[in-house]
């Protein structure tokens, strides 16, 4: 999954900000890594670490989608992909 798709997952997840749509990313042993839900119209993007039970909010799609990639890269995930 590139840093483009990721980008493109946000903006679809905030497009419909009236309906709360919670994406979970996890490994390929289902271990979950991160939630990612779109808070507020036009963006509050929270990402959730499951690792280190910790939530972070970003204001933007492109800060958010840097965050999450780091997040997934840390896991060899997008290694992977």
């Amino acid at each position: 999954m590139s840093l483009e798709s990721i980008k493109n997952s946000l903006n679809f997840m905030c497009e419909y900000h009236d309906v709360k749509i919670k994406q979970t990313f996890s490994t390929t042993n289902d271990e979950p890594i991160a939630s990612v839900i779109c808070k507020e119209y036009p963006s509050t993007i929270e990402i959730t670490n499951h690792q280190f039970q910790t939530i972070e909010d970003y204001e933007t799609i492109n800060q958010a989608a840097s965050a999450l990639e780091n997040l997934l890269n840390s896991y060899g995930i997008l290694e992977s992909l």
